[in-house]
């Protein structure tokens, strides 16, 4: 973000891929960058180099992974902790359908960050073949 926020995703990826990581193997830092990449905006394609580099695994759980991170991204959409927990409700998913509950702050309005959750399902929902459903609870 400090490089530029309209192309952060590009240039994590480019950060990640320059920076040594204890521990962390070539191939795995590659994914951890593609990761980076994709929490926004473009879909992993064959088309993009980076992502065409992976093994057939690598690019599957490339694609889990980063539509996990873009549904997390989309619900820290005001970039101010409103979301302080998430869990999934087993009771109210299907085969179809993959339900979470969210509960923000007090007082707090979570709409938009629900709003942008359901924007950014896309790769959700073709990686795991379910419907995003996200249900705001009430302060407990």
């Amino acid at each position: 973000m400090l490089i530029e926020a309209r192309r952060h995703h590009k240039h994590s990826y480019q950060q990640i891929k320059g920076t040594t990581l204890p521990d962390v193997t070539v191939e795995e830092q590659h994914e951890i960058a593609c990761i980076a990449h994709y929490h926004r905006r473009s879909l992993p394609s064959l088309s993009h180099e980076e992502f065409a580099a992976l093994s057939g695994t690598a690019r599957e759980r490339v694609s889990a992974l980063a539509a996990l991170v873009r549904i997390a991204d989309a619900l820290d959409w005001s970039q101010d902790g409103r979301v302080q927990r998430l869990a999934a409700k087993d009771e109210l998913s299907d085969d179809r359908i993959w339900t979470i509950s969210v509960w923000g702050r007090t007082l707090t309005d979570l709409d938009a960050e629900v709003e942008h959750a359901y924007e950014k399902a896309d790769l959700f929902e073709k990686v795991f073949q379910w419907k995003l459903h996200v249900l705001i609870q009430d302060q407990e």
